[in-house]
């Protein structure tokens, strides 16, 4: 059967890689590819992803483990389901080859002896070939046949029927008349007796082909037209395939086919084989099923079947040869396994009958009858593949039958219910709560902690309740070679993907061409949670020749959190047809140098042996990964962190031989070389080899292969398959959780256990809910109330000591009570034992809300909400009972007056909504909170064009067509035009006094314009939401044509304090105007100067009060130069001219003289100030008895610009009290704490007296700091921008800043202001406290454009900035921030000293500022945290800054044990408008060096 191999066949079928990576490797990939006798092989092995190597070497003499020979084989037969390995001992989950391992006992190949596999021992030539025989299906063949050869006596009994199959069929004859059976194979000599075996491997359909030897088909395909001489198998993970007008010359092994496999006018001469391990195949011949005893199957096969030829437990296989016929490999009706059925399984969630099913057999296809009655409909799944089911119980079953595939098995259980009801649970709900809820105490960090599926989406509650036992197919196989970084730290990660080469499957091109040039790849976390690092990788997408065109992704290293070697994956979306599939591909990028570990003293038997490191720089987190000793006799064991070894520092590593401490093992027991093998993630890996000169003799595998083999060749017994996963999970402290359950999903555990099929995940639920969980309450889906779990369970226990197996929960709650209240948050426990993210009680638990259709949504309309379905009708009635309904943000529950619920349907009054978006929000009891949103469309007024009228030098412009004024509602601009030249128009106070503006009418159906100059213009008027302005043309005559206004007060109340005259002039809106208009102020035909501040206010000079709500007009003067009586002249545009009479005394002259009143004067000597009062404080000011005719007249105090309350109570928070008698202010105690407090207290007639009280050493003071007239302009205190804050670093100085701001605008936008530290939009908030003096914003008031953000402050410069998208925009002439502004990187060296506790500190004098400004710490490669106390560095990996001291605090790796310094190269970011500051540090090994450092700026 054996004949020479297709070149042409080769060509075609190609190969893909499978189960490790998706792509295989080519001979020109390895540096040490044979060139001997065994090239063609290993070419073969190669191509056909057989072999794959490691650091660019194939190692063909390499000694091949089991573990090894495990992986190959299941690539050779594409094996993925996996067996349970908890039988075996020496399988620890984690290490690479547990799954290889699993796969190949699940394929019948391996089966171990003594309860081990000894997957690192080497294996030996018999144990190669039993494998082999058995995963062929060769019945064993004969011993004599083995006579031939020198040594056929040293074949071991149990191995003889399966070495002399391979002899009998010419696969293997021997070198020198000798087979050397004790003698371990090579990874050469395996390629070969694979190359004998196998003449091609299929991995795509053929046609019109003839195949010249044996042919493996690997994946699900069609053969048509053609001839294979010699063997078919069709592998394990072909499920499905169609023969058509196929010839086999020899046999058809099936070890796969569960969905099917179609033979047409195909022959197989050597019979058909059932093979497969994970179920019987359903054949087809001519559309006949396949009967394997022979009979009724026509003449297509050739010859009677046989049931595979496989060896078990050591002995040789029964059957096997293609013409022996043989028996079905399942017992005749054995459908399950009996003596777990005849044991009723009773858990926390339920009793059960479980259904643990044979081979071949599941579920599905299977009829299940108890006592007489079909029950299949109430069977559910416990395992994904249906081997393990289950049936509900509510009594004790007699028998249970079951038929499947034309057989039938009836088990014995016990005794039927006499009163002929049912024993299992007949209905599909009910029988269990839908949850279980338990409370436990978790990790902080795994509290919030949230997981994400392969789509990037959040996990929240299990997408299955079912266990599976098998891998699931990887969709798109990908295939990423090790990264390796070149000296400077660059590289580019290359991820392949099946295109137009020979393995793509239909549909991998157009899957590849669906990833979009561009933000389809995201950078995820290598771990089970999947956090998202970056989501907008940069790469590049091409194709390369890889045995065929494979699609490739290029991606640059050093992206945004890619910057650290290490394993990751990466996310890739490709969109095909509109629908968007992902693939995780796992990468892994390694440092340029390799580790270097070196023994530090000399290795001795029994003796811990220290080893040096270099080139192991890392963060927190151990990067080992596995550890592997390979010792004198040729066998490799992994190593166990702590027990066998442990990486100490960056520095040191230790290997464990001590034998009198607690796991101890003496690893050194062998006299010889050994081999250290430390794989690590993010580093190449590292190899050390040892000599230790003590310890027993052993005969190493070179000695033994020589002595066999009868040559002098030493062949290295070292490779790499593969590499273990590690990550670790943050600690921290704990927090109480509430763990939810799917009752399903627990039963389900709960059931696999009982089984003893337990998987990894559901023993991960079960330690939640046996070990952490204390259970408290159960419930169904939509509750608001829940039942105790100790009640239900406790009913149950008395339903069982009746005779009922289990009290169905439906049962239970007709007449139990739900006293149990929902927790305010869950975490659902999933279906691989992680946690769901967390819900709060408005969805956990909840039923899915009634989705709302919305209608009538247009201005002016009602809106509503109309629900359907089956639930539509209770979801409105808990609405209309017990729900709330909430308005677009608002905290406040609308009121039922703006709604009503009628006919499945809730009408909203048009007044509830605003143009634009919308949302409604809607809690029914026990349904998921709902968020109905959508436009609230537009409908504009029809609106035809300007109308223009003049009256007392106002322009009067009318919209025509306007009935609801809604066009100037949504005013947007309107802009003059005046010879050729457009000028915007402002609303009042914009702009300046004598600047045009308007004022909108208030019905909003006309807008005037004023301080209109003579001239022709065209106004055009834009509104939002019309698409077309307004336009006309008008001309305003002359102004001696224009009639003046009277001014509207003229007889405004006079005071006077020291020399300042103050005229009120009341708080009208028309007197606003006139003030806005006043051009001139002449005392005594001298004109005075106008000031801008009370400050500034001169001699000859006057000031025009702020206007700010409801405050009066006010005209201040300074009246130093007045006489007895004095006329003032005040002029404005367009009104008449006032004239008024003042006596120097300060009173109005009229008619007549009047009396001038008595002056006060203001307080020249500061009270003293005591803190009183134990519950509420108060201030107690205590002025001199002169004060008292001035405490009189006070009139208002402002404690930090807060207005204070007069009260004649107590003075608590922002009121105050006056005692005349005593000269005494009591001030509510709403003081700053660490910061100066200012206090400005006013009286009638009187300038403010403004007061500074401090605490000092010596207690409370009180400071006048009247200003001086002083006309300096102060500079802005240093600020910076982050979150829509304009923060400050607080002191007394900042303080006086913010206290002082008196307009904010974000463009032409005046904010409002308030206090906190949040704004409402249209509002600045500030808030001054000693450890926070921010002026905050509201994101709402900033849109995607550049917005200019001014402030003024009085006594200082103005502030302005711009912001864009959240971030400060740098001036582009500067190239500061004006947050930065005079901020540059050190240019003298820091100093360095190593602190007791460890750490290092770092003394930048001179560049405090600039510490404090320190963004990032790079080390190396590794990027440092930032913490907020020295206490935290207790690890590497972090610094602390103290921007006070100019000091920072860091810990380098330890270099204790070192055999000499170490440098390290350490990177500092302050900002983005800051060059990078780059030191050498030096580190000194040993106790008591001393560390330098240096800056290496370019």
């Amino acid at each position: 059967m054996r004949g020479k191999k297709s070149p042409m066949i080769m060509g075609l079928i190609g190969a893909m890689l499978l189960s490790t990576n998706a792509f295989a490797a080519v001979p020109s990939d390895f540096s040490d590819f044979p060139t001997d006798w065994s090239a063609p092989a290993m070419t073969h092995a190669v191509q056909n992803g057989l072999l794959n190597g490691s650091d660019g070497k194939i190692l063909p003499k390499g000694l091949l483990t089991r573990a090894q020979m495990a992986t190959m084989v299941n690539r050779a037969f594409a094996s993925s389901a996996k067996a349970s390995l908890t039988g075996f001992t020496d399988m620890v989950p984690g290490v690479w080859h547990y799954d290889e391992m699993a796969k190949a006992v699940r394929m019948g190949v391996f089966q171990g002896a003594n309860g081990k596999l000894s997957p690192n021992d080497p294996i030996t030539r018999e144990q190669a070939f039993a494998v082999l025989a058995r995963a062929f299906g060769l019945a064993d063949g004969k011993a004599s046949s083995l006579d031939k050869f020198s040594d056929g006596a040293q074949v071991s009994s149990w191995a003889k029927g399966a070495v002399a199959a391979l002899v009998e069929q010419g696969y293997v004859t021997g070198a020198d008349g000798a087979l050397n059976p004790q003698s371990y194979i090579t990874r050469a000599e395996f390629a070969q007796v694979m190359d004998a075996l196998v003449a091609a491997y299929g991995d795509q359909d053929l046609k019109d082909q003839t195949v010249e030897g044996n042919l493996i088909l690997r994946t699900n395909s069609t053969l048509e037209n053609v001839t294979v001489k010699g063997d078919l198998i069709l592998a394990d993970g072909v499920s499905a395939a169609s023969l058509k007008n196929v010839t086999v010359t020899g046999r058809l092994v099936v070890r796969g086919g569960t969905d099917g496999v179609k033979l047409i006018k195909s022959t197989a001469k050597g019979g058909i084989q059932l093979a497969n391990p994970n179920g019987t195949p359903k054949l087809t011949i001519d559309g006949k099923a396949y009967d394997p005893n022979g009979t009724n199957n026509g003449g297509s096969t050739g010859g009677g079947g046989s049931s595979g030829g496989s060896s078990s437990g050591g002995s040789s296989s029964s059957g096997g040869s293609s013409s022996s016929g043989g028996n079905s490999s399942t017992t005749q009706g054995a459908i399950v396994d009996a003596e777990k059925a005849k044991k009723t399984i009773a858990t926390d969630a339920g009793t059960w009958l479980p259904l643990v099913f044979q081979d071949g057999y599941t579920s599905e296809g299977t009829t299940v009858t108890v006592d007489g009655q079909d029950v299949t409909q109430y069977v559910t799944n416990v395992t994904t593949e249906g081997t393990v089911a289950k049936l509900p119980l509510v009594a004790q079953p007699g028998t249970v039958t079951l038929t499947s595939n034309g057989k039938t098995q009836t088990i014995t259980i016990g005794t039927a219910p006499a009163d002929g009801k049912s024993a299992v649970y007949q209905k599909k709900t009910g029988y269990l709560p839908d949850y279980y809820l338990g409370h436990t105490s978790l990790a902080l960090w795994d509290y919030y902690l949230t997981n994400y599926d392969n789509e990037g989406n959040a996990r929240v509650l299990p997408k299955q309740t079912t266990f599976s036992t098998t891998t699931a197919k990887n969709e798109h196989p990908s295939y990423s070679p090790v990264t390796v970084l070149d000296e400077a730290g660059n590289g580019n990660v290359v991820i392949m993907f099946n295109y137009k080469n020979s393995a793509a499957q239909t549909g991998d091109e157009a899957w590849f061409n669906g990833i979009a040039e561009e933000g389809a790849l995201e950078l995820v976390q290598y771990d089970q949670y999947k956090k998202v690092l970056n989501a907008h990788l940069t790469y590049n997408k091409g194709t390369t020749d890889h045995n065929g065109m494979v699609g490739t992704l290029t991606i640059p290293f050093n992206q945004n959190n890619f910057r650290t070697n290490g394993r990751y994956y990466v996310r890739v979306a490709s969109t095909v047809d509109g629908k968007t599939s992902y693939a995780l591909v796992p990468i892994h990028v390694v440092n340029h140098d390799k580790p270097v570990f070196a023994i530090q003293e000399m290795p001795e038997y029994g003796r811990n042996l220290h080893f040096s490191v270099k080139n192991m720089v890392y963060g927190i987190a151990d990067p080992v990964e596995e550890v592997t000793l390979t010792k004198p006799d040729g066998k490799t064991e992994t190593l166990k962190k702590i027990d066998d070894y442990y990486l100490i520092s960056q520095n040191l590593f230790v290997l464990y031989n001590d034998t009198t401490a607690t796991n101890g093992k003496n690893h050194l027991d062998q006299k010889g070389v050994y081999v250290l093998t430390v794989k690590a993630n993010g580093f190449q890996d590292a190899v050390c080899t040892f000599n230790v000169n003590d310890g027993k003799e052993v005969e190493t595998p070179a000695a033994k292969a020589m002595r066999s083999y009868g040559i002098d060749v030493i062949s290295g017994a070292s490779t790499n398959i593969g590499g273990s996963d590690s990550s670790s999970s943050g600690g921290g402290y704990a927090i109480s959780a509430d763990l939810l359950f799917d009752s399903d999903l627990l039963a389900n555990a709960l059931v696999l256990e009982k089984v003893g099929a337990e998987t990894s995940a559901a023993s991960t639920v079960l330690d939640y809910w046996k070990t952490s969980v204390i259970a408290d309450s159960v419930f169904n889906t939509g509750d608001t109330k829940y039942y105790t779990f100790s009640n239900y369970i406790s009913e149950v226990n008395k339903a069982q000591t009746k005779g009922t197996m289990w009290l169905s929960f439906a049962s239970y709650r007709t007449d139990a009570q739900a006293t149990a209240s929902q927790p305010r948050a869950t975490k659902a426990v999933l279906e691989d034992g992680l946690l769901g993210d967390l819900q709060d009680s408005s969805t956990s638990g909840k039923l899915d809300y009634v989705k709302a259709t919305v209608s009538g949504n247009q201005e002016n309309s009602d809106v509503m909400l109309t629900f359907t379905g089956e639930k539509a009708e209770d979801y409105l009635n808990k609405i209309a009972s017990q729900g709330l309904i909430y308005l677009n943000g608002d905290w406040r529950e609308l009121d039922a007056n703006y709604y009503t619920i009628k006919n499945n349907t809730i009408t909203f009054q048009a007044r509830c909504f605003k143009v634009g978006s919308n949302t409604i929000q809607l809690k029914a009891a026990g349904y998921q909170v709902q968020n109905v949103t959508f436009d609230y469309e537009k409908v504009n007024e029809n609106v035809t064009g300007l109308s223009v009228t003049q009256e007392d030098g106002v322009v009067k412009i009318a919209i025509d067509g306007s009935t609801n004024g809604d066009f100037l509602k949504n005013l947007k601009s309107i802009t003059l035009t005046k010879d050729g030249v457009s000028d915007t128009v402002w609303a009042k106070g914009v702009e300046g006094s004598d600047a045009v503006y308007y004022v909108v009418a208030e019905d909003y159906k006309s807008v005037d314009l004023y301080n209109v100059k003579p001239g022709t213009y065209t106004v055009s008027i834009k509104a939002n939401y019309y698409t077309e302005a307004l336009t006309t043309n008008f001309e305003v005559a002359s102004s001696g044509d224009v009639a003046l206004k009277p001014v509207p007060n003229e007889n405004p109340t006079v005071s006077l304090s020291d020399t300042i005259y103050k005229l009120n002039f009341g708080s009208e809106r028309a007197t606003e105007d006139w003030q806005d208009k006043v051009t001139s102020v002449t005392v005594n035909g001298n004109e005075y100067t106008k000031c801008g501040t009370y400050g500034s206010l001169t001699s000859n000079g006057y000031k025009l009060g702020d206007i700010t709500g409801y405050s009066n007009v006010e005209l201040w003067i300074e009246g130093s130069a007045f006489t007895a009586v004095n006329k003032l002249v005040i002029q404005a545009d367009g009104y008449e001219t006032l004239t008024l009479k003042i006596n120097k005394n300060g009173s109005l002259v009229t008619d007549g003289e009047v009396t001038p009143p008595a002056t006060v004067t203001v307080p020249t000597e500061a009270p003293s100030i005591t803190k009183e009062g134990s519950f509420l404080s108060y201030y107690k000011l205590q002025f001199s008895d002169t004060a008292k005719a001035w405490l009189e007249k006070v009139n208002g105090i402002t404690v930090n610009t807060k207005q204070y309350t007069k009260t004649t109570g107590s003075a608590s928070s922002s009121y105050y009290s006056i005692d005349v008698d005593n000269a005494v202010i009591n001030l509510g105690d709403t003081f700053r704490d660490g910061l100066k407090n200012t206090v400005v207290i006013s009286a009638d007639g009187c300038v403010d007296l403004k007061l500074k009280i401090e605490s000092t050493d010596a207690g409370l003071t009180a400071t006048i700091v009247n200003d001086n007239g002083s006309t300096e302009t102060k500079n802005v205190p240093q600020y910076t921008w982050s979150s829509y804050s304009l923060k400050f670093e607080p002191s007394d100085d900042v303080a006086d800043y913010l206290d002082a701001v008196t307009e904010v605008k974000i463009g032409s936008k005046e904010l409002r202001a308030t206090t906190g530290d949040w704004a409402f939009s249209g509002y600045y908030a500030v808030n001054v406290k000693s450890n926070d003096c921010t002026i905050y914003f509201s994101s709402s008031d900033f849109s995607s454009e550049e917005a200019v953000v001014s402030i003024k402050a009085e006594g200082y410069a103005d502030l302005t900035f711009k912001v864009k998208d959240g971030q400060l925009v740098t001036d582009n002439n500067s190239g500061e921030n004006p947050g930065t502004s005079g901020v540059t990187v050190p240019t003298e060296k820091p100093t360095i000293e190593k602190n007791s506790s460890g750490y290092h500190i770092l003394t930048f004098t001179g560049s405090e500022t600039w510490v404090g400004q320190i963004s990032g710490i790079k080390v190396g490669t590794t990027v440092y945290g930032e913490e907020t106390s020295i206490n935290n560095l207790n690890t590497e990996g972090f610094f602390v800054k103290d921007a006070t001291q100019g000091k920072v605090y860091i810990r380098f790796p330890s270099n204790t044990f070192g055999n000499s310094d170490v440098d390290y190269n350490v990177v500092i970011a302050a900002g983005s408008n800051v060059d990078n500051l780059k030191l050498k540090v030096t580190i000194p090994s040993g106790f008591f060096g001393t560390p330098t450092v240096e800056i290496v700026n370019d």
